[in-house]
């Protein structure tokens, strides 16, 4: 039964948007490279925002916003058992992201960074933008941790983003297998899941339990941010998963990597040669 479900949104600076003459946050992908490269200042340490290239599991998390955004997946969503990456959307998808590198809107330590400097950076006001799950609003908000508090907003990605979800199950060898059941009941419960959202200003997993968290929060930024998280959610695409995805993401974070530090150029043939090696991953799952 799933309890949680969010992706990452968008966190932007609304004073360096001002400042730098915009007004309103990136609502395309091309309007997201324009700006990040507009609002970066090296010469005082702030960036447009960072594009995560580290080889482990998060970056290949917001890979896969990117992905969507140009229309590739990484499993076929029509026939789950083939592997979809190698595509022209795939390709797209990286030469957009080189061009935060190549054109200076990201610091080039990216390639090695994941979102926990995503969310270091952001709230020491380096970064103008800040792609990063939900959980990050609240910690913008603590003056004591951020040095950036009263001057975010927050949007939905722009086009699409990925969705991912966390669930309760009860294992069927339980020796409380009844009283378990009736835990993942009330955890489920509408009105839990609502005081869930409320408090941790992240979307719900029940529609009518959005409905209440948005209703009950009193905190106008707050009531905000949750309606931009859940536009997230309604734009959101579900990846197409299997049994052994985690083998299959280390070996995408591993050709992430290999282009964000440009160890190899060639986008095309490091995207098929990576398609070729996660088929053979996808074929042996159970």
């Amino acid at each position: 039964m799933p309890y949680l479900v969010h992706g990452p949104v968008l966190y932007y600076r609304t004073d360096l948007l001002e400042e730098a003459g915009f007004d309103h946050a990136p609502s395309t992908v091309e309007e997201y490279f324009e700006m990040s490269k507009a609002m970066t200042d090296e010469e005082n340490g702030v960036y447009g925002t960072i594009i995560e290239g580290k080889q482990e599991a998060e970056p290949v998390s917001e890979l896969m916003d990117k992905l969507f955004q140009f229309g590739g997946e990484l499993i076929s969503s029509e026939d789950p058992s083939k592997i979809a990456f190698h595509s022209q959307e795939t390709v797209n998808t990286f030469e957009y992201i080189m061009k935060f590198y190549d054109e200076g809107a990201v610091p080039q330590e990216s390639s090695g960074y994941n979102n926990g400097d995503v969310q270091n950076m952001f709230l020491q006001g380096q970064l103008a933008f800040a792609c990063n799950w939900p959980y990050m609003w609240k910690m913008t908000k603590d003056e004591d941790a951020s040095k950036v508090s009263g001057k975010v907003g927050v949007v939905a990605q722009p086009v699409a983003n990925a969705v991912w979800s966390w669930s309760f199950g009860v294992n069927p060898d339980s020796k409380n297998k009844d009283l378990a059941i009736e835990w993942c009941k009330w955890a489920t419960s509408s009105e839990t899941i609502a005081r869930l959202s409320e408090n941790f200003i992240n979307p719900a997993v029940r529609k009518s339990s959005a409905e209440e968290a948005e209703a009950a929060i009193t905190d106008p930024e707050d009531a905000e941010v949750l309606k931009a998280m859940n536009q997230s959610l309604a734009q959101g695409i579900a990846p197409t998963l299997s049994t052994n995805f985690s083998e299959l993401r280390d070996r995408v974070s591993l050709t992430l990597n290999r282009i964000t530090t440009k160890e190899v150029t060639d986008i095309p043939k490091e995207v098929e040669e990576c398609a070729q090696d996660l088929q053979e991953i996808l074929d042996e799952a159970q």
